[in-house]
């Protein structure tokens, strides 16, 4: 058996350790040279995966490179947006309509008051609140709008419940992938983007040399919008807008009324500061389905 120095576990090289019939097993870390650089991306002995470039323009909102600095400067300052994907809560899988049960409108209140307290405490307000056309979403959105005293601006069928493309887990109809990895990715189009379309006001800088008096996304101040909607939707949704592969949508999973927090900025960079984050439910109302 080969043990690693210190110095190698130091580095967080936990792969060093091997045990082979017959003999001792060369560990990965032997076979690289004892400095820091050796593990560093790009070096012979960083893992090899498949990891693209970031693409700027994933959107199509992105200025052109000969765009005006006017039109830079607009991008620039343009609007955060926060997205708010909130999974149903629990529901009745015994009843065809999939009602949420009494502990799923338990978990929606709670949830609710949840990002109630988070606006209080950061100062933000919520803008907008859009739940799925399914029954558990949309009686999940009916009760975070109590709670957060807005209204449901739309029933948006772009983000109820499907299967958003094919994984490697599970095998799914291939009529039924087909009608909804269309509709979820228009899902994803229509509310994950940056909130200047800097193409746009490209052309119309070329045609008017000046900016339009208004355009999306010129306020500086944050956007909040809130999606009352479905796991396989909120995974998708994560995995596009990180530009991870879509095909792992499967290998993630969020509990009943889980919160996953996205922030979009206006260079098109994207953050997840949360995933599925139950921290407002106690473990015994704590559910999956």
């Amino acid at each position: 058996m080969r043990i690693l120095s210190m110095a190698a576990l130091r580095r967080g090289v936990m792969f060093g350790v091997g045990i082979g019939v017959g003999g001792a097993v060369p560990a990965l870390a032997s076979e690289c040279k004892d400095s820091y650089d050796s593990y560093a991306p790009g070096s012979e002995c960083y893992p090899k995966l498949p990891y693209g470039e970031w693409v700027a323009n994933w959107d199509g909102r992105a200025p052109p490179p000969d765009a005006a600095d006017e039109v830079k400067q607009a991008v620039k300052k343009g609007t955060i947006r926060h997205l708010i994907l909130i999974r149903h809560g629990q529901y009745d899988l015994d009843n065809s309509d999939h009602p949420l049960t009494k502990l799923g409108k338990e978990q929606a209140s709670i949830c609710g008051k949840r990002i109630k307290a988070w606006e209080k405490d950061k100062d933000v307000k919520i803008d907008k609140l859009v739940s799925s056309t399914m029954l558990r979403a949309k009686q999940t959105g009916d009760i975070l709008s109590k709670e957060l005293g807005i209204k449901v601006e739309e029933r948006d069928v772009l983000i109820s419940e499907g299967y958003p493309c094919p994984c490697d887990s599970l095998k799914f109809s291939p009529t039924e992938v087909f009608a909804d990895s269309a509709r979820i990715e228009a899902g994803f189009r229509k509310y994950c983007h940056r909130s200047v379309d800097g193409y746009a006001l490209h052309e119309h800088f070329q045609k008017n040399n000046t900016l339009p008096e208004t355009y999306e996304g010129q306020s500086p101040k944050e956007t909040y919008t809130v999606l009352s909607c479905h796991g396989n939707v909120i995974r998708y949704f994560v995995m596009r807008s990180l530009q991870l592969p879509p095909v792992a949508w499967l290998r993630t999973a969020t509990y009943n009324t889980g919160i996953t927090h996205l922030i979009i900025y206006p260079s098109g960079r994207v953050s997840c500061y949360s995933f599925g984050d139950t921290g407002h439910l106690s473990l015994d109302k704590t559910t999956y389905h």
